[in-house]
């Protein structure tokens, strides 16, 4: 009896034993499980706070037409406006505006010479009620060149560069690992344009009297040349600008219609590359051209297509 007693408490003492075992390692194992996710979960939050800190970064450039302005973009009209569109989550600082800097090269063609031109916007604001963006608006309309766009992420005092900020007072993150700043440039490639019609000017003489030319009519373009080319026997040729088929002068006859439409066409026309103006000379006062009536009448000018 009493060795059974003694085998049947060894074996109880060997089961109980094991079970300790057991629910130590368990024990070990959930401490160990709740280190790591602890440990995890310190991580995520701390990226998240780092993700939450970080300075704003740039998403595009929107033009107030047209598509999106990257880098080496070649575009046939000049916006009047920039939008610069921020993270959504950014709020930027509206006294870091001048973080934004828009420049031309300047007659040698070059970026960064000392003949650098750079653009004056008429307004830079925060975009309302989206506060992530940037709106640029310009005082005049921008000529037909090469634009450099730098938004800075950090200042430089020496260099007159201030870096644009978020309200939390970070810099711009550059998308470009390791670089301090955005870097977008882009081109005008516009058609020339007219910008004022003077119909019989008057000149002028040298002796300082004034005179009206009556079959004159003066076209002033933008500083974008246009092109002369003349044959050999010295004569505009078809795509010149002097060949008068560019230049049509219509009497409308005072009517909606251009079916009624009477046409003239200057005999000759002088451009000074100059002055930017084209001079439309007609055989006679443009008052008495045939068709038009007594004392004058309305005219449209019309100016680009080539008819015959």
């Amino acid at each position: 009896m009493t060795s059974r007693k003694r085998h049947l408490t060894s074996s109880s003492s060997s089961v109980s034993n094991s079970e300790l075992q057991r629910t130590a390692k368990k024990s070990k194992s959930a401490h160990k499980n709740s280190r790591k996710k602890a440990r995890r979960q310190h991580i995520l939050e701390t990226l998240e706070t780092r993700q939450l800190l970080a300075g704003p970064q740039l998403i595009g450039i929107q033009p107030n037409d047209g598509d999106l302005i990257v880098d080496g973009s070649v575009r046939d009209s000049a916006p009047s406006v920039l939008t610069f569109r921020f993270d959504q989550n950014q709020q930027i600082n509206a006294n870091t505006l001048d973080g934004i800097r828009i420049t031309r090269p300047g007659d040698d063609g070059i970026f960064q010479t000392a003949d650098d031109l750079r653009i004056t916007p008429g307004l830079v604001t925060l975009g309302d009620p989206n506060e992530n963006e940037v709106v640029v608006r310009f005082a005049e309309s921008l000529p037909d060149d090469q634009y450099r766009v730098e938004v800075f992420g950090y200042d430089d005092p020496g260099l007159g560069i201030s870096g644009l900020r978020n309200i939390q007072n970070e810099f711009l993150v550059p998308r470009t690992a390791g670089a301090r700043s955005e870097v977008i440039n882009f081109s005008l490639r516009l058609g020339a344009l007219v910008e004022a019609v003077v119909p019989q000017p008057v000149v002028r003489l040298a002796d300082g009297s004034l005179q009206q030319n009556r079959n004159e009519i003066v076209v002033y373009f933008n500083e974008d040349p246009l092109f002369v080319e003349n044959d050999d026997n010295g004569n505009p040729t078809p795509r010149s600008a002097e060949n008068p088929r560019f230049y049509q002068l219509l009497l409308t006859d005072e009517t909606a219609r251009t079916t009624d439409d009477l046409l003239f066409q200057p005999d000759s026309v002088v451009y000074d590359a100059t002055t930017h103006t084209a001079r439309l000379f007609f055989a006679d006062d443009i008052n008495n051209l045939s068709g038009v009536p007594l004392g004058g009448g309305t005219f449209r000018l019309r100016i680009g297509s080539a008819v015959d």
